[in-house]
């Protein structure tokens, strides 16, 4: 028996006993009425898709508390991570307008450090590069060319509430 000949023997045999067994686990199972649905016990059920529904997800339109109304007032700022967003959120009032809660993402757009709140000079800085944001998140001094992200924020009783929108 030559060489070739015998390799095409082994490659047919190969195919002989696995080819069966490899059509069988590609063809998927097609269940008619008659035959009965049960799965066996060990296999998982298939991950059940979540609606982006204000009814599935009451958090997505109701917001995220990040903190009380009094340790606003008493540290000046608030900080939270919300689950919408992967980044801590800054709360302030507002210096200008007391009334008005800020709400800014706290990554800086420049080199992605996190900023802080300065009260004295009313202002959120980058210990970066020294980058400064007014209190709404516009860029008062470079090298940031872009402002933060701003969030809504809204008092509900006691509670400082951070949205998207």
């Amino acid at each position: 028996m030559e060489r070739r000949q015998f390799l095409t023997w082994i490659g047919l045999g190969f195919l002989v006993t696995t080819g069966p067994a490899t059509i069988a686990s590609c063809q998927s199972e097609s269940i008619t009425q008659d035959q009965p649905t049960t799965a066996p016990l060990d296999v998982p059920s298939p991950p059940q898709e979540v609606s982006s529904t204000a009814e599935a997800t009451p958090e997505a339109t109701q917001g995220y508390s990040i903190g009380t109304l009094a340790d606003l007032d008493a540290k000046g700022v608030l900080s939270g991570k919300p689950d919408f967003v992967d980044a801590t959120v800054l709360v302030i009032r507002d210096p200008n307008s007391p009334d008005t809660l800020r709400a800014l993402n706290a990554t800086c757009p420049h080199n992605q450090c996190e900023v802080e709140w300065d009260g004295n000079s009313a202002q959120f800085i980058c210990p970066c590069h020294e980058g400064k944001f007014s209190p709404d998140g516009a860029v008062v001094a470079e090298p940031p060319t872009s402002n933060l992200i701003a969030y809504q924020a809204r008092i509900e009783g006691d509670q400082v509430i951070v949205s998207q929108s």
